[in-house]
């Protein structure tokens, strides 16, 4: 939200559920929540990428189908992406469905094929990309070689997971596909490549059984890690 042609880019991506006049809300607040742990002399461009999330049937239903739409928005961030990455540094922030469309823009532009998808001209970034997600609802295993997301780490260097093992709808992750797949956010991550440093950090004593973005954002531990993270 501050113009400058040196800035670095923040983005967030918000989760499910959220029409887009919230989402313009949500990512304001989430910005100036975050902004006061930054380097204050850092000029940051702040990014808000809203996708079609609004609630779809019933809960069970709505969450298969945005499982499912999130692939089309992961291409779509993932076209962003390459065809920004000329324009300096950039950090990711993805909370629970938001962090599954980040995977998946992330494995596009590593060169992978999602679902179909696959960017037809890739450009790296000039700088690895660095990345942090609260209660991911993403697959645990999916950055694992030959996995869904198989190639999302190959250009970031620096990943932060907030994770809460108590998370009641992290738990149930598993409905939203016939593999009965684990959420990231749940479990946390077992494996990463050897470039990519990864922390990971399980808040179930502070958080409880809640999913609630606020309830990491409203944590000043916890906004630290995601402004260190995206130190460079």
């Amino acid at each position: 939200m501050e113009n400058d042609d040196h800035a670095e880019t923040w983005i967030f991506v918000h989760g499910n559920q959220i029409p887009p006049d919230v989402a313009v809300q949500r990512g304001t607040k989430v910005y100036r929540r975050l902004r006061p742990y930054a380097a204050p002399e850092k000029p940051i461009r702040f990014i808000i990428w809203s996708w079609p999330s609004e609630r779809d049937g019933g809960r069970l239903a709505d969450a298969r189908r945005k499982r499912k739409r999130t692939e089309a928005e992961a291409f779509y961030l993932g076209s962003f992406l390459s065809a920004s990455a000329h324009t300096g540094t950039a950090n990711i922030l993805g909370y629970s469905f938001g962090a599954r469309v980040v995977s998946g823009a992330l494995h596009l532009c590593g060169g992978g094929n999602l679902c179909g998808y696959k960017l037809p001209d890739i450009h790296r970034p000039a700088e690895p990309y660095r990345v942090a997600f609260l209660a991911a609802a993403v697959e645990s295993d999916g950055f694992n070689r030959g996995c869904l997301y198989g190639q999302a780490l190959s250009n970031v260097d620096h990943l932060l997971l907030q994770n809460n093992s108590s998370d009641m709808a992290l738990r149930y992750f598993w409905v939203t596909n016939r593999s009965k797949p684990k959420a990231l956010g749940h479990t946390g991550l077992a494996y990463a490549p050897a470039h990519c440093s990864v922390q990971q950090f399980d808040w179930e004593d502070y958080i409880g059984k809640d999913h609630s973005l606020w309830c990491y954002l409203d944590r000043a531990v916890i906004l630290r890690r995601i402004a260190s993270n995206f130190e460079r």
